[in-house]
């Protein structure tokens, strides 16, 4: 009896453990952003010390996952916010909206694999965030406008927001992401709602992939009208207008 309660125990002291880490974390992680600064061998040591924290908890919460469901949930909640962050700190440009974007697939995935639907809405966290620095950073939608040298060097970055749109539309299926069994009544019916509702999420991200694709091959067409300028001269007009005086 003493050898069969050791497991119990043990996870209720990590549980103990992580819950006093999480309370901490408003003050602790910024305070250790602050001590370490600079970068070693090119790599941003805020963002590394930042990714290492996210997968600390990632790990905690894969252990925590079948037995206690909603704090593995407060687990890797955390270690997505921190891994996100993490990402911007260490790359940037197409290779940013790559990670993001990829990370969005996999949560999709992941919310009918596991039967978790609060993957899904991470998922939509990291879809949209990788949609806007896309539109903000990468492929500004003024671009259509105003004529640039390579107005299709973002192209790369609306293509990788296009296809884990279309990833999260392909998962956002009614009946596969139902709650388990003895889940928490709250969840229970939060996941419910948003199975009843899968049919919206669906037609968001078939919306938000095609509307993707569409703004990557006028892009792209752009690019290829002011390479095809005649003489060698860029063409003094956007796609949708005069730019140039």
């Amino acid at each position: 009896m003493y050898w069969k309660s050791l497991p119990a125990a043990f996870s209720a002291a990590i549980r103990l453990c992580t819950s006093t880490t999480l309370t901490s974390n408003a003050v602790a992680v910024p305070a250790l952003v602050e001590l370490v600064y600079g970068a070693w061998a090119g790599i941003d040591l805020e963002g590394a010390v930042l990714l290492g924290l996210g997968a600390v908890y990632g790990a905690l919460a894969v252990y925590f996952f079948r037995s206690q469901r909603d704090f593995s949930t407060l687990l890797w909640a955390t270690g997505l916010v921190l891994a996100a962050v993490a990402f911007a700190e260490l790359v940037d440009g197409t290779r940013l909206t790559l990670l993001w974007s990829a990370v969005a697939a996999l949560l999709a995935f992941l919310s009918v694999r596991l039967r978790e639907r609060r993957f899904q809405l991470a998922s939509a966290a990291y879809l949209l965030s990788a949609l806007g620095y896309a539109l903000v950073v990468e492929a500004q939608p003024d671009t259509l406008f105003v004529a640039s040298l390579h107005p299709a060097a973002g192209v790369p970055s609306v293509v990788f927001v296009a296809l884990a749109a279309g990833v999260f539309a392909f998962f956002a299926r009614s009946g596969e992401g139902a709650a388990a069994e003895g889940a928490h009544p709250l969840y229970a019916a939060f996941s419910s709602w948003l199975e009843a509702r899968q049919w919206l999420w669906r037609a968001v991200g078939v919306w938000l992939g095609v509307v993707a694709a569409l703004y990557a091959l006028s892009l792209s067409l752009l690019e290829l009208v002011e390479w095809a300028a005649l003489g060698g001269v860029a063409l003094d007009f956007g796609l949708f207008g005069h730019s140039r005086g």
